[in-house]
């Protein structure tokens, strides 16, 4: 006699065993506890490709990758977070600081939260066109930055810096500040 199916397994179309799916329930309940601390949803409607074609799928917020790190819980808060715009602006702004980061030769305080990684096949030498690409946009994202500093304070550059690169936890920055930070994020393109 066989032993029986594992329920929480995906398939192949053939009915081989392509490994389990899934999170961990305390993992799930804990990122649900601080998603209702963050004031997300807990449920979610995307529209995702599924193996009937593209349709409007309800899950849980906590299974998202949005709901991973900081600017991802702000873009999926409705009314008081960010725009998709904004989250887009704040990730590409991360990977610029850690392509910075290793062109320059400087170590970050902490780990990419949102695993954007500088590109591994190219140059990291000082002069290569690379380096030279990612330093003019480090330059004219900080310049972007600084500008509404001026007007606003360094609570801008220190609130949007804090989010995005190193993932502080909400309720430790001013969104009002990041908003003026990431929407200067956005006119750099």
């Amino acid at each position: 006699m066989a032993r029986p199916r594992k329920k929480n397994v995906k398939r192949s179309p053939g009915g081989q065993s392509l490994g389990e799916i899934g999170y961990h329930p305390e993992a799930l309940a804990n990122r649900e506890r601080a998603l209702t601390a963050a004031g997300a949803p807990l449920t979610i409607t995307k529209r995702e490709l599924t193996p009937r074609g593209w349709q409007t799928v309800t899950k849980p917020t906590a299974t998202d990758q949005l709901a991973g790190y900081t600017l991802g819980v702000l873009s999926l808060r409705a009314a008081d977070g960010i725009t998709q715009e904004q989250r887009e602006a704040g990730d590409r702004w991360a990977g610029i600081v850690r392509a910075h980061a290793a062109v320059m030769g400087y170590r970050l305080s902490v780990e990419s939260p949102n695993f954007i990684a500088v590109p591994k096949s190219e140059s990291v030498e000082a002069g290569s066109e690379w380096a030279l690409r990612v330093r003019e946009r480090y330059r004219e994202c900080y310049d972007a930055l600084t500008g509404v500093a001026r007007v606003h304070g360094y609570a801008v550059i220190r609130d949007t810096y804090g989010v995005c690169v190193e993932n502080w936890p909400i309720g430790a920055f001013s969104l009002g500040k990041l908003r003026l930070g990431l929407d200067a994020l956005i006119k750099t393109g």
